[in-house]
């Protein structure tokens, strides 16, 4: 069994920045995700200081990502507006961010492990960054 079906997983991480993620699954589905992740931000070529989290969920109309033998994966990539980044910006800047989640179900799919990725860059040259942030999640009843 890949997923269990309509289940939610709740979980998150701290390797050293933190995450918490919501994963709800179904029919061999991720039906819906929600992450908060913490990145580092600053100016490029300088490095970053400051921390701030991001809220990532699916954009509208993204297909459910699809679990083949336990694992998943998927990518957001969008040019948009990046709201003033706490303790760097003070404005909203055009800019584009990256995404990527992917994990694997246990054998018993009562919890998943995966790794969620977010860069952020302003056409400013500011950034903020979160690399392979570890996650576990559980099947919440």
């Amino acid at each position: 069994m890949a997923t269990a079906d309509g289940s939610t997983y709740k979980g998150g991480g701290k390797d050293p920045l933190k995450s918490t993620i919501t994963i709800k699954a179904t029919s061999g589905k991720i039906v819906s995700y929600d992450v908060s992740i913490e990145t580092l931000c600053g100016k490029v070529n300088l490095g970053g200081k400051q921390t701030a989290v991001w809220p990532v969920t699916p954009n509208a109309g993204e297909a459910p990502l699809k679990v083949k033998n336990g694992a998943f994966s998927g990518k957001q990539h969008q040019s948009t507006t990046i709201p003033a980044i706490p303790g760097v910006t003070t404005e909203p800047e055009p800019g584009t961010y990256s995404f990527s989640i992917s994990g694997k179900f246990n054998k018993g799919a009562t919890k998943v492990e995966g790794h969620v990725s977010l860069y952020i860059e302003t056409t400013g040259g500011y950034f903020c960054t979160a690399t392979r942030n570890v996650f576990v999640a559980t099947r919440k009843k």
